[in-house]
């Protein structure tokens, strides 16, 4: 069966599919919230139980979870946490024994970045207060305050009841378990290792292992979930392998806009969001590995996301520059076919534009034809474009973008600009 064809299947069953509907396609939170759903089914001694199956599903995840000796058969979920998808701890009486809290970052739609994990272990770090309350029907007002401790990577646990602490827990050491929930090749290129890696496809693959001759509601639903999400699975890899013969100079620039932008099957089956980023961040990732003459420059660090907006994928590879607390960004953009010279910066100026500084380096922000600088966000974010041309290849592509960085680094070292660069960065 071709390519193509495994295509269109997939996506016929994901049509097909009612979990993957209320999902929108790989929706991270709607993945998050389906394990805390399972996970918080209770696990009773009786195997002859109605939920028997959803049981086993559940307890496959916690043994993927808590790989330790002493698994909890039992959890407490905590869902959107102080913006951590999902907290999972062991039951109350369990938490002490097994001595194990998870944390997960859930990624299927969208690419993570070490800025991300960075963000979310300075949260970590700050401690987290978690009311069992907003988790599990507690008569009594029981907090769980969790301190973190960088130098040991461990955490603190005390528990409060009615603000009193509750001195059997108190002072114990939790073990921290951070794991990134996504596709092998979704994992940064520089990975924290304050995370781990939980692939999606082994993670999945255990779970439908388990075997059920149910029709139970819950039993049809779970095992849709796990079906819908393999597709989506299976569906990314063959993204993989076709954005990868662009790369292998196979096709042309106007193949890959027409499978990664321009599928309208992708469009009516709602995942040309996730087609785009994954095909775009494969593009990144592969020129970021190649661009060995590009040497870091003072004061500046090279960056690159991928992104989608206005229903269509892109990314960036750029220099950025911290002023104080204001950053400011130089580099290049492709999005769909239009290739950018842009600067950028993360926070809003009254007194100050972006206009004068891409004067200083006229020359460079110019790129193709066109000499009209483009304004998205006046303050934000100005850019000079072109569109790729149709035949183009990967190695003409790889090369531009080559010389639109180098072409950088010799305009923003100069004095002038930097000195703009300084005026501007103050709010």
């Amino acid at each position: 069966m071709s390519d193509d064809n495994k295509v269109s299947n997939l996506l016929s069953k994901l049509k097909e599919s009612p979990t993957f509907a209320m999902s929108r396609g790989g929706r991270e939170l709607f993945h998050t919230n389906f394990i805390a759903f399972i996970l918080d089914i209770e696990d009773l001694a009786d195997e002859t139980s109605d939920n028997r199956y959803a049981v086993k599903v559940k307890r496959k995840i916690i043994e993927s979870l808590f790989n330790g000796e002493n698994k909890p058969k039992n959890v407490i979920t905590f869902r959107e946490r102080s913006n951590l998808d999902l907290i999972v701890m062991p039951a109350l009486d369990e938490l002490k024994s097994v001595g194990t809290l998870v944390v997960i970052e859930a990624k299927l739609k969208s690419i993570p970045t070490n800025e991300q994990l960075i963000k979310y272990n300075a949260k970590l770090a700050s401690g987290l207060s978690l009311d069992l309350l907003e988790a599990v029907e507690f008569e009594q007002s029981i907090v769980l305050k969790v301190k973190f401790t960088r130098d040991v990577k461990a955490y603190k646990v005390t528990l409060y009841e009615d603000g009193k602490k509750l001195n059997h827990f108190n002072g114990v050491n939790i073990e921290l378990k951070k794991y990134l929930l996504a596709p092998q090749s979704f994992f940064p290129l520089k990975p924290d290792d304050e995370w781990q890696l939980l692939d999606w496809k082994p993670f999945i693959r255990d779970l439908k292992t388990i075997e059920t001759d149910s029709i139970d509601l819950l039993d049809s639903l779970i095992k849709d979930y796990l079906d819908s999400t393999s597709s989506i699975l299976k569906l990314i890899e063959l993204v993989d392998k076709k954005s990868k013969k662009y790369i292998g100079n196979e096709q042309d620039f106007s193949d890959f806009m027409g499978f990664s932008v321009n599928h309208k099957g992708f469009k009516n089956a709602r995942v040309h969001d996730l087609v785009g980023k994954v095909t775009y961040d494969i593009l990144q990732k592969k020129l970021i590995e190649s661009l060995v003459n590009i040497h870091k420059t003072e004061g500046f660090n090279l960056e690159a996301d991928t992104f989608f907006s206005n229903s269509t994928p892109g990314f960036s590879i750029y220099f950025r520059h911290k002023f104080s607390q204001n950053d400011v960004r130089i580099g290049v953009q492709l999005q769909g076919d239009d290739y950018r010279h842009f600067i950028a910066r993360d926070f809003d100026s009254k007194n100050h534009t972006l206009t004068g500084c891409a004067g200083c380096i006229d020359e460079w922000i110019k790129v193709g034809s066109e000499n009209k600088l483009k304004r998205f966000n006046e303050d934000r974010f100005v850019y000079k474009s072109t569109k790729i041309p149709a035949k183009f290849k990967f190695d003409e592509l790889q090369k531009k973008v080559e010389e639109s960085l180098l072409g950088a680094i010799e305009h923003i070292s100069n004095e002038k600009f930097i000195s703009k660069l300084k005026g501007m960065a103050s709010p």
